[in-house]
């Protein structure tokens, strides 16, 4: 069963559970998936990797709205309701790497590369952990681990 089939079985079961938050954040990933992959000249199916793209850029739009927009206290039930969207968008996503599990992969590029430079450095991390872990956070750790 492909992710995007997962997504769609889950929306069929929130539809007859009746919640609305689901129905609604499942609907969005969903036409986000078909328009896209219509997008092109040629019409293609994406693959999982592909969907899981599109769910953690949606879910990262979802965080920074919230982050930029809903920190007045009167915008709370926004910024409440964009945190429960991008909550349901979690489980589809894979874990993600812990700080000490982040430091040995880096513990282990920079032994493999001494001397490299910090771009070939994020190249070779992003490379090792494979969208799990967030891009500023590795660049983070990378930059704490070159000190």
């Amino acid at each position: 069963m492909t992710l995007k089939d997962k997504l769609k079985e889950d929306l069929t079961t929130a539809l007859k559970g009746g919640d609305k938050l689901t129905v609604s954040v499942l609907r969005d990933v969903i036409g986000t998936i078909d328009r896209e992959e219509k997008a092109g000249k040629v019409a293609v199916v994406f693959s999982d990797e592909e969907v899981l793209n599109v769910i953690k850029r949606l879910k990262k739009r979802r965080e920074a709205t919230v982050e930029e927009f809903y920190t007045a206290p009167q915008y709370k039930a926004q910024a409440d309701r964009e945190l429960a969207e991008a909550a349901v968008l979690a489980p589809y996503l894979p874990v993600q790497l812990s700080a000490s599990d982040l430091n040995l992969v880096i513990a282990d590029v920079l032994e493999a590369n001494p001397g490299a430079n910090f771009g070939l450095i994020m190249k070779n991390v992003m490379s090792a952990v494979k969208g799990k872990a967030d891009g500023a956070t590795v660049k983070a750790a990378v930059q704490a681990a070159l000190q």
